[in-house]
């Protein structure tokens, strides 16, 4: 099957096709807008679906699902970074849109791709850098949002960004796993080094961690006290 990727984020586009498989989809990544719309005004437009980038058409000013309706072959598209659906969601609402606004016929032979699109999207190593998916980050001092239970980052970029060295980068991989749970010096000991009798190394260790992490360009992690002897990750 032949997909198109048709986007302003190319790279990341590139990174989706890669983790589609090449072996049973032709993925073509573009960003070009007008050799778009002359492929399909010339009726040659070579591809099965197109996956699209929200930000690639004014949509309130060209209706691309009527543009595509009036040419020769029906092509779906989907648009892999709309803000409204997440998670699977994104499957049904992608078929809604094909049928109802672009009277396409029934896509039931496209759900299985759907399925791997919405899985890659999904995936921690690629939604973070997908554009308009990212939750915002809280204001600060608003209580009501004190961060998002298991959100994903891609934990070995973060690790090179920050130099975490392979004892810090143990225990940031400890507390990432159990965000949002408080975890007693104990408990990270025993993590660590498979015995509750070094307390005071796990202390210096988060003190070296927090160091390492809080000037972080990418997302915002804290790792607080909850009380003695306890401690909490958050990333917003």
């Amino acid at each position: 099957m032949k997909v198109l990727f048709l986007s302003r984020e190319p790279a990341v586009c590139r990174l989706m096709a890669k983790k589609l498989g090449r072996d049973e989809f032709e993925c073509t990544v573009a960003d070009d807008v007008m050799g778009f719309y002359n492929s399909v005004m010339d009726g040659n437009l070579d591809t099965d679906i197109v996956v699209c980038d929200f930000r690639i058409f004014q949509l309130s000013i060209f209706n691309v699902y009527e543009f595509l309706s009036k040419s020769t072959t029906i092509i779906p598209l989907i648009f892999y970074n709309d803000p409204f659906p997440d998670g699977n969601g994104r499957i049904m609402y992608w078929i809604a849109q094909n049928e109802q606004l672009y009277n396409a016929p029934c896509l039931e032979s496209f759900i299985p791709l759907f399925e791997k699109i919405n899985a890659v999207i999904e995936d921690p190593s690629v939604h973070p850098y997908i554009s308009l998916l990212q939750p915002p980050l809280p204001l600060p001092g608003d209580e009501d949002e004190a961060g998002t239970a298991g959100r994903k980052i891609d934990v070995r970029l973060f690790r090179k960004r920050n130099r975490l060295q392979p004892g810090l980068y143990k225990l940031f991989q400890i507390f990432y796993e159990n965000q949002m749970k408080e975890l007693s010096l104990a408990e990270l000991s025993l993590h660590m080094w498979g015995t509750r009798s070094k307390q005071n190394t796990v202390y210096s260790y988060i003190s070296r961690l927090k160091k390492c992490i809080q000037s972080d360009c990418l997302v915002k992690i804290d790792i607080l006290r909850t009380s003695t002897g306890y401690y909490e990750m958050t990333v917003y």
